[in-house]
């Protein structure tokens, strides 16, 4: 009898921590997408959050925004390269607990599987993102522990070319430890490429890296029209920003090197901009 009352505690609290890894957010803690992107994990139905999360009594709504530099919102087109602002809001009757979400972002038109567009970045301000890689190679934006506030805030870079569609569930929770009596939704929102948009930085400046994948020194190799001064950001797979640097680039074909032997092995996003345009690339550090 004492046995089985100690087993029976044990599957308790080893069934108490699954679900407390799952508050802080299951890319993170479980390795797995629940967005209802195109093969997000390997659930023969391509599980969700609303799988889980479908028994409560919360009407939950949710809602995108993406803004640019100038707090315009945009809808239908992206400018390609360009630092959008994404905020989910979470909206709810009644009075949850707290909230939570997760979001994908394909280079794909929608209910089509394509690369990830993995240049997610998280805000100093957003203290309730966090960004995760798992298995599938797929970078979330996902919530960091249970938010008492049903806003998310993030910074997305949009790709060079082609469709774009977020992936994204918000979910409403009642604060009782379980997932049952909570409620979630789920949503997907398309974007294209802006036909007239035209990356000046572009029309001015080539831009090649090598070698490719990396492991000590990588190379810029560059053909400016013209001599000008640039900022360099690196940002790892999380979307934290591990350089910051003014290069001087002169003109015409030039190589300038960039140690990298201290990164972490992994995917990064390489950016140069001229404080209006950007031109992005993604690295592999060996």
């Amino acid at each position: 009898m004492k046995l089985r009352i100690i087993y029976t505690f044990f599957l308790f609290l080893f069934g108490c921590f699954l679900l407390m890894s799952h508050s802080d957010g299951r890319a993170s803690n479980n390795n797995e997408g629940n967005t209802g992107a195109p093969n997000d994990n390997n659930s023969s139905n391509n599980r969700t959050c609303q799988n889980c999360h479908n028994s409560g009594s919360f009407v939950v709504t949710p809602e995108l925004s993406i803004t640019d530099s100038g707090g315009g919102a945009i809808s239908g087109n992206y400018i390609p390269g360009e630092v959008y602002t994404v905020k989910l809001t979470v909206n709810s009757d009644g009075a949850p607990a707290g909230y939570g979400f997760q979001m994908v972002a394909l280079n794909a038109a929608e209910n089509v599987d394509g690369a990830p567009i993995n240049t997610w970045a998280v805000p100093a301000s957003s203290t309730n993102v966090q960004l995760a890689i798992p298995a599938n190679g797929r970078q979330y934006a996902e919530q960091n522990g249970t938010s008492s506030t049903n806003e998310f805030i993030m910074e997305w870079t949009a790709p060079a070319s082609g469709d774009v569609t977020f992936y994204y569930g918000g979910n409403a929770v009642n604060g009782n430890g379980l997932n049952s009596l909570d409620n979630a939704i789920m949503g997907s929102t398309s974007l294209s490429p802006d036909p007239t948009s035209i990356n000046e930085l572009e029309k001015s400046l080539s831009l090649n890296i090598f070698p490719n994948p990396v492991s000590e020194v990588m190379s810029l190799q560059t053909n400016a029209q013209d001599s000008d001064n640039y900022d360099l950001f690196i940002y790892d797979q999380n979307g934290r920003q591990v350089l910051n640097q003014k290069i001087n680039i002169p003109s015409g074909e030039n190589i300038s090197p960039i140690d990298v032997n201290n990164f972490s092995s992994g995917v990064y996003n390489l950016i140069i901009s001229d404080g209006k345009n950007q031109i992005a690339k993604k690295i592999l550090k060996l």
